[in-house]
């Protein structure tokens, strides 16, 4: 994402990190940026709930949160924990959010998002209509059809910024008691690196850890069967959670 120079006591955003093509020198695309605030392939209050439910007797759960984007996801999450879940939410915050894209985590950093009047209706409903606890909205120059959403401090230090690639992360991650990210960016993965990583997410995470994909990785995508193949299932009870069998 990039930002002008603030002049005149204004700030007037080029592009936001939400709503970018990402393509290669022949103009091939690469990727999307999509993303948006309690993206809706995810039952939110049920993902919390369960969260809560199978680590109620671990100390410290540890969030990653891979393909980021410009921070509306993990920020939805941390939102929806601190308001629903107050007493519980200190040990899966903060977050850690990762994007393999330099903008992308520049514009995380910079803390703005943009959003619609869908999105205003998911926080406000997401948060028990005390978004504003969380969110400053702010004038968007460029749209008279969506404002500018900056974190107040409160959320901004429960989720951390960093550009990273999961292919080497992965070797990194806790093998137990992790909760992966790892949605919607698959489709952009050759057949080959789909399988690498699925293969890498079987051998190196536990049964206490989870993975959680995407409705457009399921569409579009095998990964639903890869996963299978290397030791998951999903969870019956909640959309796109991934469980470790063994």
């Amino acid at each position: 994402m990039h930002i002008n120079s603030f002049s005149n006591n204004y700030y007037q955003p080029v592009f936001y990190a939400n709503n970018r093509k990402i393509n290669n020198n022949k103009g091939e695309l690469l990727y999307k940026t999509t993303t948006y605030f309690f993206r809706d392939d995810l039952d939110w209050d049920i993902l919390t709930d369960y969260l809560c439910h199978k680590y109620k007797n671990t100390d410290k759960v540890n969030i990653i949160c891979h393909a980021c984007s410009n921070g509306s996801e993990p920020y939805s999450l941390a939102m929806r924990l601190m308001a629903f879940h107050e007493n519980d939410s200190g040990k899966f915050l903060p977050i850690l959010a990762k994007d393999l894209d330099f903008e992308n985590i520049r514009c995380a950093k910079k803390g703005l998002c943009e959003a619609d009047n869908n999105d205003l209706y998911r926080i406000d409903f997401y948060t028990k209509s005390k978004y504003r606890d969380y969110l400053i909205p702010q004038k968007n120059f460029l749209s008279n059809k969506s404002i500018i959403m900056s974190p107040k401090q409160i959320l901004k230090e429960k989720v951390n910024f960093e550009q990273g690639d999961i292919f080497k992360d992965i070797e990194n991650i806790p093998k137990e008691n992790t909760v992966l990210f790892c949605k919607n960016f698959w489709p952009y993965l050759s057949e080959t690196k789909r399988e690498l990583l699925a293969k890498k997410l079987g051998s190196k995470l536990g049964k206490s850890s989870l993975v959680i994909i995407g409705d457009f990785d399921s569409l579009r995508s095998d990964v639903r069967s890869l996963l299978s193949k290397n030791g998951f299932r999903e969870n019956p009870y909640v959309i796109n959670v991934w469980e470790k069998l063994k």
